[in-house]
């Protein structure tokens, strides 16, 4: 960390502390307490219910039921309180208990099955903390039940498969890679579309960091055992409340926090071993025309191996009811399946709570963590490019599988590594004036720097003469937030709520880069042991958003509430003509059920709810500005133009309006939640070439755009058996979605990518979508000589669909995301002890991936079909059907025509399958650290994936040489590269662009399979 750096965190760690510390934690007088026990079953069977959170709210006092259901509350004051019981899959329940000092009061719960809780609290979004029932947008939650036994250790593994309509979460890929998380489609066009993360209240820079071919950030190094729930939403009739940059969804984690009661500590364990399988690796194969033989090699067998990752949880919370605390540790060691694929991750987190008077409480939090990653470096895209684009024909001693740049063992001395370290420390006071009458304040600092070093010694890779890259990056964010919210009976019948609130929000970035050549001897490992200084860089950015909003939110009794609500937001990336941006919102729900006239056989209940909301997304930081770049010449410099800005920029702006019905039926056993939504982005950026007159070269962004989406999503949750010893749960999400690209404000039609790829911008398509020269379908490929001449592969030339003007036509042949996607599980729970797990999830519709590694291997290197047709052309035996076949193979596949290796990327994935044990509640007093509850899981991860992409047709006339048909693609579906198209050389990829590369294939390993054993126990 830089010297400004450890300033800036050390004067926000002081600040917040003295914030939340300034008086210290009062002590409250003196009260005599008593004990609460009980027990909690299920109404249904009778059957008792571990793990159910039992607490006395607003004291901070809970528990989590034991195996037989049982709990046991300590030191309860005396007095009249609520006992309220949560579970998931039932209905929250809460007993009204007078405790008498020294005395212990019994209480028992029958809970009712609820598939979906409409008194769940839910936070993000919403202005301040508000029953479900009341709001009209959509908001996801994931609570940490469905986590236990399936083997998480990060937030996008827990994020797969259980989130209707979320894309790109798939956490089955490099050591160290990071996720792009998608929700509902692509809300830019050059801008970010992923989600703004926030933890706790407080806003992430989840900016990506690159260590050769794998990208890294701050959301996928985060503990996962420390969540306590996971809130999405998803677009913008639910995100107004977060203004500017929101339009591409939410996700906010909430930790686990301290609870009353002595400290209670927990274990936990995970083993994993990472498996590559080979069958999805491809064999290369050539043409020895000396031997007149096929001849064949695959080097992953001799290079990839079984991976390894460890990770070691602790954690402690308890307290007193004045304070509360929750302190975590993690160690996460991970050795890949490609060699010198590493990582490892050490954090440590700590949570307290003060109740410092009946009127005034605080919270201080604390997360440091630091990561380590290190990545083979590209001898093209990755290192498994080297394997899978190497010849075997030109097998030799110094490359011993034919590498196509340098031998894999010299490879692996040219080493790159990166050092992560993260500090994040936020504070909350919360004080009630009056009853209903209530203020928040909340302050954060999330600071990370990273350092990488990059070094290719001399003389040791490919002879080459040495190289030293070293970066020097920091990035941290700043929230500052208050809100007033007011709770008030209006009437007996009407009750108001109405809040009242500023954010402010800041950016920053710095990077620094150096790189160093020709060193003298291997030996040399420093930027001083170069002798020529190749590339010196420097880049301070700095964003800051700020806002205001009020809510108010009318409800009549219980069943019908409605929501008012408008953001103010200011930027400083916006132009210098433009003002604030104004985003509305409203919202109505209605529960129906809660009428007297509503009497529907097996209904139990129902809720009709709609939403309409705004949100927007930022330009880039110098979008707006005049930039001008330094040239050097002889004898001196001078200023060029670089970016010509635009001082009328705004912000994208994203309107969405959507409509929900949720109900239970059949006395809770089903949940069925059916949303439609409608969004349109106006506004988008798009680029336009300025003027030759003015000097500048770059395009200029303008607010020219507009996108248009819709679509369903469905989700639905089934208790199909419950009885004692015995339940069943089955859940299943569906969603749809259909983007097109309405206007471009006569921006023309350009091209995301260049080379293989044909991503563009058009309107009338989706963003992204593929557009690209096809064969003619009468006439795919033209021979140049005679079938019986024919004896070398460039006499078969491709023949491409032409248009009136005689170029090539452009066909639509896909979209680089899904038009739907599927998520379905099950967890079966025999006994009180045993319980197993499963889950699937899919994608597809007009879905295509582009077989990149199969154009270049058939280009010039590796195909199957590349080979087998010369061992064809090279026969002077072979007969004219022979070659024509053979003709044919070839022709149909051609390289030069991208198309011919553009593929339907539908698929569905078995993502989880566990298997869970409870011990008894006895075994941690057996090894002496008393009564305590252990769970054992085993669990496979990524088990299988079907899909059409990556086989290839054999030769009409010779079967293939491994039966049947052959793979010419590796990469899975719904994974994007490791290095994401779109960034940049510097080290930290570009927010905009990378999502459009998720559906190429470019010489990438394909996805792991983990074994897992995960223990954990609690006493």
């Amino acid at each position: 960390m830089s010297h400004t750096g450890s300033i800036r965190v050390l004067a926000t760690t002081l600040s917040v502390a003295a914030f939340t510390l300034i008086s210290g934690p009062t002590p409250s007088s003196a009260q005599q307490t008593a004990s609460v026990t009980g027990s909690v079953a299920s109404a249904a069977s009778g059957q008792a219910l571990s793990g159910a959170q039992v607490t006395v709210v607003g004291t901070g006092l809970g528990q989590i039921t034991n195996l037989e259901g049982r709990f046991l509350l300590l030191n309860v004051p005396a007095g009249s309180h609520e006992v309220q019981v949560t579970f998931l899959g039932y209905r929250t329940e809460t007993q009204q208990v007078d405790v008498v000092a020294g005395e212990t009061v019994e209480i028992q719960f029958s809970l009712a099955i609820s598939q979906i809780e409409l008194d769940e609290i839910v936070v993000t979004g919403t202005g301040a903390p508000t029953q479900r029932r009341r709001l009209g947008q959509t908001i996801a939650s994931i609570d940490t039940e469905q986590l236990e036994g399936t083997g998480v250790t990060n937030i996008t593994q827990a994020l797969q498969g259980r989130v209707t309509g979320l894309t790109g979460a798939v956490g089955n890929r490099a050591t160290g890679q990071a996720d792009l998380p998608v929700l509902r489609g692509l809300s830019s066009l050059t801008q970010r579309n992923e989600p703004l993360i926030y933890v706790d209240g407080i806003r992430m820079n989840n900016a990506k960091f690159m260590t050769a071919g794998v990208t890294s950030d701050q959301l996928s190094n985060m503990n996962a055992a420390d969540i306590e729930r996971i809130e999405v939403i998803k677009g913008a009739a639910a995100a107004t409340l977060f203004g500017t940059e929101a339009s591409s969804g939410v996700i906010q984690i909430f930790t686990k926090r301290g609870r009353t009661g002595a400290p209670s500590y927990t274990f936990s364990m995970d083993q994993q071993v990472i498996h590559m399988p080979q069958s999805k690796f491809l064999r290369n194969y050539g043409w020895d025309s000396d031997a007149g033989q096929l001849v064949q090699d695959k080097p992953a067998e001799a290079w990839v191996d079984l991976g390894l990752m460890q990770n070691y949880n602790m954690s402690v919370s308890g307290g007193s009811q004045n304070t509360q605390f929750f302190i975590s540790g993690r160690y996460q060691e991970e050795n890949g399946a490609i060699p010198q694929n590493e990582m490892t991750n050490a954090s440590l987190r700590a949570a307290f709570d003060f109740q410092h008077t009946d009127q005034l409480s605080t919270s201080i939090d604390v997360d440091v963590r630091r990561n380590w990653v290190m990545a083979p470096q590209p001898a093209w895209s990755s290192i498994v490019s080297q394997w899978i684009w190497a010849n075997p024909n030109r097998i030799s001693e110094a490359r011993p599988h034919g590498e196509p740049f340098a031998a894999t063992k010299d490879l692996l001395h040219d080493t790159d590594q990166s050092w992560t370290n993260t500090y994040v420390i936020s504070g909350k006071a919360d004080y009630q004036f009056t009853e209903g009458l209530s203020a928040q304040i909340r302050i954060g600092h999330h600071f990370a720097s990273r350092n990488r070093e990059h070094m290719r010694p001399e003389g040791l890779v490919g002879g080459r003469n040495g190289l030293r890259e070293v970066w020097a990056d920091e990035i941290e964010s700043q929230t500052l937030e208050a809100t007033l919210a007011w709770d008030v009976d209006i009437t007996d019948g009407i009750h108001s709520n109405f809040v009242v609130g500023g954010q402010r929000f800041a950016e920053g970035l710095v990077r620094e880069r150096t790189s160093v050549a020709d060193f003298p001897a291997s030996a040399l490992r420093t930027l001083r042991g170069g002798s020529r200084v190749t590339f010196v860089d420097e880049f301070t950015e700095d964003i800051i958003n700020a806002g205001v909003f009020v809510q108010e939110q009318i409800g009549f009794g219980t069943r019908l509430f409605i929501t008012g609500g408008l953001r103010m937001d200011g930027n400083s990336a916006f132009g210098s003509d433009f003002g604030l941006e104004a985003y509305p919102k409203a919202g109505v729900s209605w529960v129906v059920s809660e009428h007297e006239f509503f009497d529907v056989p097996s209904v139990d209940w129902l809720r009709l709810r709609g939403a309409f909301g705004t949100s927007g997304q930022q330009p880039g930081a110098f979008d707006a500005q005049q930039v001008w770049r330094s040239i050097s010449f002889a004898p001196g410099a001078a200023l060029a133009p670089l970016n010509q800005g635009n001082p009328e920029l705004k912000p994208e702006r994203s309107t969405e309006i959507e409509f929900g019905l949720e109900t239970g039926l059949f006395d809770g056993r089903l949940g069925l939640d059916v949303v439609y939504f409608d969004q349109e982005t106006k506004d988008a950026l798009l680029p336009r070439s300025p003027a030759p007159s003015t000097g500048f070269q770059s395009s200029q962004l303008s607010n020219l755009g507009r996108i248009n989406s819709n679509g369903w999503e469905v989700a639905a949750n089934l208790r199909a058996i419950e009885r004692r010893g015995l339940r069943w749960d089955l859940n299943a999400a569906f969603s749809t979605i259909d983007q097109v690209v309405s206007e471009m404000g006569g921006t023309p039609d350009f091209r995301l990518q260049t080379r293989y790829r044909w991503g563009h911008i058009a309107e009338g398509y989706a963003p992204g979508a593929v557009i690209a020269p096809v064969r003619d379908p009468a006439r795919p490929y033209i021979v140049t000589v005679p079938i019986d001449e024919l004896t070398k592969l460039d006499q078969i030339q491709p023949n491409t669909l032409k248009n009136a003007a005689g170029a090539d036509s452009l066909v639509w042949m896909g979209n680089p995301q899904p038009k739907w996607t599927v998520n379905f599980g099950t967890r079966l729970q025999l006994g009180d002890r045993l319980t197993l797990h499963t889950l699937f999830s899919g994608a597809g519709g007009d879905y295509i991936m582009s077989n990149e590694t199969g154009v270049i291997r058939t280009a010039g290197t590796a195909s199957w079909t590349r080979a087998y047709t010369l061992s064809v052309l090279n026969n002077p035996s072979a007969s004219a059907a022979e070659k024509t076949a053979a003709a044919d193979l070839y022709g149909r596949r051609h390289p030069s025509i991208v198309s011919n290796w553009m593929q339907k990327a539908d698929y569905l994935r078995w993502n989880e399958l566990g298997l869970t044990y409870e011990l008894s509640n006895n075994w941690a007093s057996w090894v002496g650290i008393g009564a305590g509850s252990t769970q054992v899981s085993l669990g496979l991860r990524n088990l299988h994936i079907w899909t059409g992409y990556g086989q290839c047709e054999d030769s009409p006339t010779r079967p293939a040489p491994d039966a049947g048909v052959i793979r010419c693609g590796q990469m899975d579906p719904g994974t994007a590269s490791t290095g994401w198209p779109g960034q940049g050389a510097d080290g930290i990829t570009g927010l905009r662009g990378g999502v459009f590369g998720s559906n190429i294939d470019y010489g990438d390993a394909p996805s792991a399979r983990r074994y897992i054993l995960s223990i954990r126990t609690t006493w």
